[in-house]
């Protein structure tokens, strides 16, 4: 017998932690473009997009193999979906990507699987699709191919003592580096120590990200310098 369809998300295995499988084809929805619609008087409405997408909904239909299940494990069921520690979603049909959740809609969920052993499980995911190869961390290589469909926006680890600056495709940028930081382009976020230092970055978020087709990287250090790994974070829509 073949094993059904099944998600991983929560660094947990719907079939084999909780009997859960997915009894439909799962529909990825189409990213939709961030738009502002501006009335003008005495004219049609203007139209913006501001380059971005909003947020995916993806309705995932469950069924649990053993009824006797539900009665002995929903709380760790509820809890597995409620408490987000791993963000990946990944579909067993489809596992070479996974979708990066933000939320997780379970208001009908309690009622429909507790009565039936059966609901949908509505997963609010960031717009993009992300490919696993793409999460490893790798040594800052100096030309890096984006074959993925979509602009990446990397995550970088960098160990020095003095100013590093960081060029991408001539566009650089400086980083006054103590230690060790994690630079999260997606997020814009720079971490240092676990606590949140943007101020140590002078220069544009926009000059760190990895084009489609060949990128050129590169790096200098007016200090000590031990390392730079990145992680690209491959995505495509």
């Amino acid at each position: 017998m073949n094993k059904p369809v099944f998600f991983i998300f929560n660094n947990k295995n719907s079939f084999d932690d909780f009997g859960i499988k997915m009894i439909d084809d799962i529909t990825i929805p189409n990213p939709q473009p961030k738009s502002e619609t501006i009335s003008i008087p005495g004219g049609e409405d203007l139209v913006i997009k501001d380059g971005g997408y909003s947020d995916i909904t993806i309705p995932v239909p469950i069924d649990i193999l053993n009824k006797e299940i539900i009665k002995r494990k929903y709380r760790d069921i509820k809890n597995w979906l409620s408490d987000i520690k791993d963000n990946k979603l990944i579909f067993s049909n489809d596992s070479e990507v996974f979708y990066r959740v933000k939320q997780i809609n379970l208001d009908s969920f309690k009622t429909e699987f507790i009565e039936m052993g059966s609901a949908t499980i509505n997963f609010i995911c960031s717009p993009y699709t992300y490919y696993l190869d793409g999460i490893l961390e790798i040594p800052l290589v100096p030309i890096l191919f984006n074959d993925y469909g979509k602009e990446a926006k990397p995550i970088f680890h960098i160990k020095a003592e003095g100013l590093v600056t960081l060029t991408i495709n001539n566009s650089s940028v400086e980083l006054n580096v103590g230690q060790e930081i994690t630079v999260d382009v997606e997020r814009e976020l720079i971490y240092k120590e676990g606590v949140i230092n943007n101020s140590i970055k002078k220069g544009s978020w926009d000059s760190l990200v990895l084009k489609q087709g060949k990128n050129e990287l590169s790096y200098s250090c007016d200090g000590t310098f031990n390392s730079i790994t990145i992680i690209p974070n491959w995505r495509c829509l």
